[in-house]
């Protein structure tokens, strides 16, 4: 399985493939040589995940709306999507930027007509006890904003959308 995110250094590719003591995990990165990591995973309860690496133990928080994936782990969020088809009916349109899980919008950082980069924070958003920030997944322009400080959020209710 292949997911696909935005950072500020470019498109991240994150290869997942079972093991025979979990998982297989590649990251390729634009700047670097490809990386990979032995994961074992346990699931201690619905929506958290912990994953085990080099004697590391790792919390994550994921949901799933269809074929997206959303993560949270060290206070910061990832929109986790499956690579988009190339060539023709590929669509370029931009969209709107979704809750991963139930919150509370602590605070706004961009404002409607403001030009943003590819991981650019834009809203901060406190789930599960953590403060997680969403970025902007690409290049853009902020078409409107859905939400407000102090807002209280559906998982998958659109925060901005971005053209």
């Amino acid at each position: 399985m292949e997911f696909r995110y935005a950072s500020p250094q470019g498109e991240i590719t994150v290869q997942l493939e079972p093991s025979e003591h979990g998982y297989s995990v590649v990251v390729l990165r634009p700047d670097r040589e490809p990386v990979t990591y032995k994961v074992d995973l346990r699931r201690p309860e619905p929506g958290r995940v912990l994953l085990c690496f080099d004697d590391h133990h790792v919390s994550a928080y994921v949901a799933r709306d269809g074929h997206m994936r959303y993560v949270a782990l060290y206070g910061e969020s990832w929109r986790l999507e499956p690579p988009k088809p190339r060539g023709r009916g590929a669509s370029e349109t931009g969209g709107g930027l979704s809750a991963s899980m139930p919150g509370k919008v602590l605070d706004v950082l961009v404002s409607e007509g403001e030009e943003v980069k590819a991981g650019t924070p834009l809203v901060l958003l406190e789930a599960m006890k953590m403060e997680l920030r969403i970025v902007a997944p690409q290049d853009g322009v902020v078409h409107r904003l859905r939400v407000q400080p102090g807002a209280v959020v559906a998982q998958g209710e659109t925060l901005v959308e971005l053209r």
